[in-house]
């Protein structure tokens, strides 16, 4: 009879180690497909977050583009009209006629003025 308790404690003993072998190997391998996981995880976030950066690069570069544009055309304009006034200016201030009014008439003296 001790040697039956004996063997059936073995046993007990042996299987409880198996299974703790078993378990612990199992845990290995969970844990390696675990982290090759993560690993795919952190690469497909560093994709997506690098695609959204390059969006967005592309979107500030595009807006960018427009408001140079929009810049270099305002400043094209004024800068016509800028001349437009200057030579208005110019032509007021050179051009004298004498004007005739009953004023000058009656009195036979021509008024010069300046428009």
């Amino acid at each position: 009879m001790l040697r039956t308790v004996v063997d059936l404690s073995f046993l007990a003993l042996a299987v409880v180690l198996i299974t703790t072998l078993l378990a612990d190997r199992y845990d290995s391998n969970n844990e390696a497909v675990i982290s090759l996981e993560i690993q795919n995880l952190r690469k497909d976030v560093l994709n997506a977050s690098m695609q959204n950066v390059q969006y967005l690069e592309g979107k500030i570069n595009r807006v960018s583009a427009s408001s140079d544009s929009y810049q270099v055309n305002v400043n094209s304009r004024i800068d016509v009209l800028e001349s437009r006034m200057v030579g208005v200016e110019s032509r007021r201030k050179d051009s004298t006629r004498i004007v005739n009014n009953n004023s000058a008439v009656s009195s036979s003296v021509p008024t010069i003025s300046k428009e």
